[in-house]
């Protein structure tokens, strides 16, 4: 082989070599965006699973009370079952909301992490 044919002969394995490394910095960027919508399901799936369980503690809740009522001495007890009733479901809800919002915030921070985008960085110092 001449110098000149050695020279091109080593081009082509840099140019080729190049050309890998940006097909596989392409297939690590795309593998990574196709389990982005995995997780927005999942994402999804566990937030109304965390729906169902706050209606099932509610409707619970809701059957105690009216299991109280039939054993009600008073009109004033059934002023206290109900009050009971709604300061429990007030703070219940509101605790529930905290909890989705935390699972929320954590949920976008992984997503976030799984696509290259940090995930720790402004976007967190914006939500806090």
């Amino acid at each position: 082989m001449t110098n000149g044919t050695q020279q091109k002969s080593e081009q082509g394995r840099g140019v080729e070599a190049g050309v890998q490394k940006a097909a596989d910095a392409m297939q690590q960027g795309i593998a990574a965006w196709m389990g982005v919508p995995q997780r927005l399901m999942q994402a999804h799936i566990e937030t109304i699973g965390e729906g169902v369980n706050f209606m099932n503690r509610r409707m619970k809740a809701q059957a105690a009370m009216l299991n109280g009522f039939g054993q009600l001495m008073n009109g004033g007890n059934l002023a206290d079952v109900q009050r009971h009733f709604i300061e429990t479901m007030s703070r219940e809800m509101a605790d529930e909301a905290q909890e989705i919002g935390d699972f929320a915030h954590k949920s976008f921070e992984a997503m976030t992490r799984a696509a290259g985008g940090g995930g720790s960085g402004a976007s967190s110092a914006r939500m806090s």
